[in-house]
């Protein structure tokens, strides 16, 4: 009983420091402090080291010392990240296409609105992390379970990538947003070869900004 609640607590801080990671309120770089973080959510520092142990697994935390920071991501993990997102990304796209009907597709055009009001009201971050979904919702299309489960243990890393660049650079979220309505478009024309091209246009312009950037990923 006692290690079900140790495990329960754990999950808790888990989504406590990932959410505060993606949304900005704690920085890359920034040393985060077990104890800090204990008191703050009121839990003993072992379920907070158990989750700090996990979100290094899903690489948004580094080893920093005798603890942990947010992790800064360099340039070259930032291009393999790019890399291995077109792979997995453009895959499921195509395939996805097969098993797309009217409902699903109009799904993904809600997704897409709910990034656009966020990014109405001046939320960039929470417009860009919304639109993570959708990609979401195109790999478990697919029905591989595989696919899947390797999209999902880059996906935070992704959404980290990408609140930093619209941090940087404001304005790529107009283009974002833009680029996913495209991708809607192509899935609604039933049109393989345009969803392929739109999907890998989008991943290829957030590539080359953040390229062309030449810093690593530390606070904007």
């Amino acid at each position: 009983m006692a290690r079900r609640k140790v495990v329960d607590n754990a999950q808790v801080a888990y989504e406590h420091i990932r959410e505060k990671i993606l949304d900005g309120s704690y920085a890359p770089g920034e040393r985060l402090t077990g104890q800090d973080i204990a008191e703050e959510l009121d839990l003993s520092r072992t379920p907070v080291r158990e989750a700090l142990g996990q979100l290094e697994q899903g690489g948004l935390v580094q080893k920093s010392g005798w603890g942990y920071s947010v992790r800064v991501m360099t340039l070259q993990d930032i291009e393999d990240l790019f890399d291995v997102r077109e792979i997995l990304e453009v895959a499921a796209a195509r395939n996805a296409m097969q098993f797309a009907d009217d409902e699903w597709v109009a799904s993904l055009g809600l997704i897409v609105d709910i990034s656009r009001t966020h990014l109405e009201a001046g939320r960039i971050v929470e417009s860009i992390r919304a639109a993570r979904k959708m990609y979401v919702s195109v790999v478990e299309r697919t029905g591989n379970k595989v696919l899947a489960g390797m999209l999902a243990s880059i996906n935070d890393q992704i959404q980290l990538v990408g609140g930093t660049l619209v941090t940087r650079f404001p304005w790529r979220a107009t283009e974002v947003l833009k680029e996913n309505q495209e991708i809607v478009r192509a899935f609604e024309q039933r049109d393989a070869d345009l969803v392929v091209s739109a999907v890998s246009a989008h991943i290829r312009r957030s590539r080359e900004l953040h390229l062309s950037s030449k810093g690593d990923i530390r606070a904007a």
